[in-house]
């Protein structure tokens, strides 16, 4: 029987109920589809705007009159009122003046001695308008700029290249001016008549033009020194010298002969450092940074040729020497001992004195025993700390003192030098040779009359040599109010 094949039983869909316009939803137009959804994201953004612009009335209420002026004026106002406090009135001040170029800008201000009479190029100081600052504004901003986190060495070495170019572009124009004075007029000092006694230094001394970086940076040995002249190659490698914290000027004199004498003159200060902050000389532990940071500032004192002040404090430097001793941080004891051989030297040196020792004249801030007791606590360094402390203040120490002649007594029965010289020393039986007013240490360094009398448990050399310093002789400092060097911050 044959099947017939048919469709399978489905379930019927209910059917919709027809409607006068069709079956089911009638679907809207494309165009009016997105017509409808430009609209609704019309209506939110618009929504989001009127928001925005309320709270940025309502911020805009809250702004002060400074506030809200233009960007470029707040900086000026700024610049000229040198009151780094400003930027921590408000979120919208810190935003509006805490960028690179206003620190660096803030840095080249603090620390650039102006000549008073050469160019200088005011591009360094932007987005500031140059202008000449006295000592004590300088001072007080380098005061004010040591309370801001932004202040670091990084920073500061960060701007001695800028540094470096407005002190030579000012040597430039006054040695411009002097070569022209002796060619009568003419542009160029040729080499033929010229006359370098120093052969080392015979090569550097035309004066190259200002757009010759490299030529004037070696021509001022701006970043290198006179004991890199004896080497062959120290020009290959200058590119990647640093810079140094000074220059080196040129001076000049014309012979009936019409030849011109030519030689280095003095040295000049590309970072005048006037203060030293608290918080650094009593860093604890001692980190590499601020120890490079001190003898930084330290150097850029050094070259400093007028205005001849530091602001620091003599307890803030004792502070950090007990630190330093109780690290056995013998780098950081040096460097603090060295400027206080150099910042507290005492110019009161009356004639009983002179007839009554023979030895270095009392400082201002003579070192406390203190340091000589805690000192002789270090077991493992208290030879090499008590070295450092005679070379900086042996008239610190008093002959009858109780401890430090234990340890020199207990030190020499186990066989110490150092020991043994210093009791002797404290006997008053040495005789070292020297005039009334001989110093039997000059910055850490014995007297060469002394070292003529016999051998001394002292290196031959002094503080700055052994810190690698620059050469150079500094001037023994005062403080802001003309008085003392070291009395700042007494309490």
């Amino acid at each position: 029987m044959m099947r017939i094949r048919g469709k399978r039983n489905r379930r019927e869909r209910p059917q919709r109920p027809e409607t006068s316009q069709g079956r089911g939803r009638p679907l809207k137009p494309t165009a009016q589809l997105a017509s409808t959804q430009k609209r609704t994201i019309l209506d939110r953004l618009q929504k989001h705007h009127t928001e925005v612009q309320r709270k940025m009335d309502s911020e805009s209420d809250k702004l002060s009159m400074l506030e809200k002026l233009p960007v470029e004026l707040i900086q000026q106002v700024f610049f000229h009122a040198l009151e780094v406090n400003m930027p921590r009135a408000s979120n919208y001040l810190r935003q509006v003046l805490s960028t690179e170029q206003i620190f660096n800008s803030l840095v080249t201000f603090a620390y650039f001695d102006d000549d008073g009479e050469s160019p200088v190029e005011a591009k360094h100081f932007l987005p500031a308008e140059y202008r000449m600052m006295n000592c004590e504004e300088k001072v007080r901003l380098q005061q004010n700029m040591f309370t801001c986190r932004w202040c670091t060495y990084e920073r500061i070495k960060t701007c001695l290249p800028s540094l470096s170019r407005l002190v030579i572009v000012q040597a430039w124009h006054r040695e411009r001016s002097l070569d022209e004075s002796h060619g009568q007029g003419t542009d160029v000092v040729h080499e033929t008549t010229m006359m370098v006694p120093n052969e080392a230094i015979r090569g550097l001394a035309t004066l190259p033009s200002l757009d010759e970086k490299a030529k004037l940076e070696q021509h001022f040995l701006a970043r290198i020194t006179v004991e890199d002249l004896g080497s062959s190659d120290f020009s290959l490698q200058h590119d990647e010298r640093a810079y140094l914290p000074r220059i080196i000027t040129w001076t000049s004199s014309l012979d009936k002969q019409g030849v011109i004498h030519k030689s280095t003159d003095r040295s000049l200060t590309t970072l005048a450092a006037r203060h030293i902050p608290d918080w650094l000389l009593r860093s604890t532990p001692w980190t590499d940074e601020q120890l490079r940071l001190l003898q930084l500032l330290r150097q850029g004192y050094t070259f400093i040729q007028d205005d001849h002040v530091m602001s620091i404090s003599a307890k803030a430097v004792f502070d950090g020497m007990r630190n330093a001793i109780l690290e056995s941080n013998i780098a950081a004891l040096t460097t603090l001992l060295e400027m206080h051989n150099v910042f507290f030297k005492s110019g009161a040196w009356t004639f009983q004195q002179m007839m009554t020792t023979s030895l270095t004249p009392p400082s201002h801030h003579p070192l406390p025993i203190e340091l000589f007791h805690l000192a002789a606590e270090q077991d493992n360094r208290a030879t090499q700390m008590i070295s450092l402390l005679l070379r900086a203040g042996i008239d610190s120490l008093p002959e009858d003192d109780e401890v430090i002649t234990a340890w020199a007594v207990h030190g020499s029965q186990q066989g110490n030098v150092l020991a043994s010289w210093l009791l002797k020393h404290m006997e008053g039986t040495a005789d070292y040779g020297l005039p009334r007013r001989g110093h039997l240490f000059v910055d850490g360094c014995l007297s060469w009359r002394a070292r003529a009398r016999g051998n001394f448990p002292f290196p031959e050399t002094s503080f700055a040599t052994e810190l690698g310093y620059i050469a150079g002789t500094p001037i023994v400092p005062a403080s802001m109010d003309g008085g003392i060097c070291g009395s700042d911050g007494q309490a």
